[in-house]
C-alpha cells in the first residue's frame, strides 16, 4: 500500500513563506530605516508648519 502525500495547500504554503520573508533580518532592517525616514520627514513637516503659523 503507498501512502498518499497530503495535497500542499497553496495559501498556506504562501502565507508561510511570506511571514519568514517579512521576518527575515534584511526585510526588518530595511523597514526600520524606511520606518525612521519616515518619522524624520513628519518631524521636518512639523516644525515647518510651525514656523508658517
Amino acid at each position: 500500500m503507498k501512502n498518499k502525500a497530503a495535497p500542499i495547500d497553496i495559501a498556506t504554503l504562501v502565507d508561510e513563506s511570506l511571514l519568514a520573508f517579512i521576518a527575515s533580518d534584511d526585510v526588518q532592517d530595511t523597514l526600520q530605516g524606511v520606518r525612521r525616514g519616515i518619522e524624520r520627514e513628519m518631524v521636518r513637516v512639523t516644525l515647518k508648519t510651525a514656523r508658517l503659523a
